[in-house]
């Protein structure tokens, strides 16, 4: 029987058996690591010296690698604790005090961190352990509105209170995960679980807030056992950060023509690119009263969804995910084929896999498994609302720990209104089109795995383009966002309407 040979543009050297052999010697571990610094170079990436050293012990002492890398991951936090712990460093001041105070603190965290990982796996007494994440999430919340109010300042105090709160929120996914995955049978290593918490792959790029992978004893999963698996792994991490490279400058490429923004580094479009406002821009001009015209929001808006969102998540997944690989674990990637969803709920779940799987750990499957056994439609409805607005409000909310400290706790909480209207109708549209393909599929028989046609397809990134409104601009009103709603349309009659008070 005939087949198809699919094209592909990076060829599958990682079922090379020649090339898996060379990988598995000390050689070959160090051409990768060699090739992975000079992808992450033409990437330009700010942190690429950091990721290769972080690599190198891994060349030499392979079969130690989790016990390194929970200690490269301390020896991040002596570089750069400011991106572990999100306090700003206008608090204590950039200087050596300054800094020395966050490691201090970060530290600390991790030593926290650590503590309550251990009583609530070891003392099944304790009330903490009989349900230890919504103790957790309900104990940092009440820290958060205990600092609240207190006096605002900005003094050594006021550094250590929020400096722990953004410290242990930072990576208080992480410890969940620590919660749920560890028990008396299956203690594991505490300092290398732990010290994963800052590991060097989404401890050295700008990640969202979700664990990538999953932490915890999840890691033990998926470590490599032998070395034609390491072998194997490290070469398709090396391809997942090249397919980061090329997507990278494909995105440069379209800005560059689109908005005239320099391309790598030279000024290329500026005086003949398409002129097109960014979408920050667009909402700006809407915010003053001064639309642009429909068709040059739509441009706008699209240029954004697609540059700044699905390319941009793209190619910051590639990059930790691949360096997680290229340090031996089986991961799985953090963004795969978005194209070719069939629905609203298939496409959150292939955009951001990691973030989907949190949810559903921490939210949905706690509200399905016990609650309205006997109503199973209304249940993954109520479930999945749990997950998609409840959830995904309470991560953002708790990801944003400055905030809170700078602004106070009513005043962040209103800047969320948008948001909490945002999370809202994103739950509905997930809600409604699982209802959907529920009722299209034949009772008893597994989920369809066939691409989504064109015109579904088109649909369902119509929607979160739309959507995305609300989510981006985090500055802007929701007033904002309905008046940019109704300027896409021909007429903005509409909007006028909406601007006047």
């Amino acid at each position: 029987m005939l087949t198809r040979n699919k094209i592909r543009l990076i060829p599958a050297v990682d079922k090379n058996p020649t090339i898996v052999r060379l990988a598995q010697t000390l050689g070959g571990r160090a051409v990768i690591v060699g090739i992975y610094s000079i992808l992450l170079l033409l990437h330009g990436d700010p942190y690429k010296w950091f990721a290769t050293l972080a690599l190198l012990p891994l060349i030499f002492f392979p079969n130690q690698r989790r016990k390194l890398i929970a200690v490269i991951a301390l020896l991040l936090l002596l570089v750069q604790p400011y991106g572990f712990l999100l306090a700003r460093p206008v608090f204590v001041g950039d200087t050596n005090l300054g800094r020395a105070l966050h490691v201090a603190v970060a530290l600390a965290a991790f030593a926290l961190c650590a503590v309550y990982v251990h009583v609530a796996s070891t003392r099944e007494t304790v009330f903490l352990a009989k349900w230890p994440v919504a103790t957790l999430l309900c104990l940092f919340g009440a820290s958060i509105v205990a600092a609240s109010l207190l006096p605002q300042g900005s003094g050594l105090a006021h550094f250590i209170v929020w400096g722990l709160i953004a410290a242990v929120g930072a990576k208080i996914w992480c410890l969940c995960y620590s919660l749920k995955s560890r028990t008396p049978r299956r203690p594991g290593d505490l300092f290398v679980e732990v010290g994963h918490y800052n590991a060097f792959w989404w401890g050295s790029f700008e990640l969202p807030g979700a664990p990538m992978p999953k932490a915890g004893t999840f890691l033990d999963r998926i470590d490599s056992k032998t070395p034609e698996e390491l072998a194997v792994w490290q070469i398709k991490g090396l391809k997942l950060v090249l397919w980061a490279v090329l997507l990278g400058g494909f995105r440069d490429l379209m800005l560059a023509i689109a908005h005239g923004k320099p391309l790598f580094g030279a000024q290329l479009f500026g005086a003949f690119g398409l002129g097109i406002p960014t979408f920050d821009d667009a909402l700006l001009m809407t915010a003053a009263g001064a639309p642009l015209p429909f068709y040059m929001n739509w441009l706008s808006l699209g240029i954004h969804f697609f540059a700044n969102r699905l390319l941009q998540l793209a190619i910051v997944f590639h990059i930790a995910i691949g360096t997680c690989r290229v340090a031996g674990f089986k991961a799985l990637r953090g963004m795969y084929r978005p194209l070719d969803a069939r629905s609203l709920a298939d496409f959150w779940n292939r955009v951001h896999f990691y973030f989907k799987e949190l949810m559903v750990e921490f939210f949905f499957f706690p509200v399905f498994v016990r609650y309205l056994r006997r109503h199973p439609r209304l249940r993954l409805f109520i479930a999945t609302f749990a997950a998609a607005c409840f959830g995904n409000f309470i991560f953002h909310l708790l990801r944003d720990i400055d905030a809170f400290s700078t602004m106070g706790l009513v005043t962040t909480l209103k800047a969320y209104r948008r948001y909490a209207l945002y999370t809202f109708l994103l739950a509905l549209g997930i809600a409604l089109s699982q209802l959907w393909e529920r009722r299209k599929q034949a009772p008893g028989a597994p989920p369809s795995k066939e691409k989504g046609s064109i015109a579904t397809t088109a649909a369902v990134l119509l929607c979160y383009c739309l959507l995305g409104v609300l989510d981006d601009g985090r500055g802007f009103s929701i007033r904002d966002s309905a008046r940019f709603y109704l300027n896409l349309l021909p007429s903005n009659s509409s909007a006028e309407l909406i601007a006047s008070p």
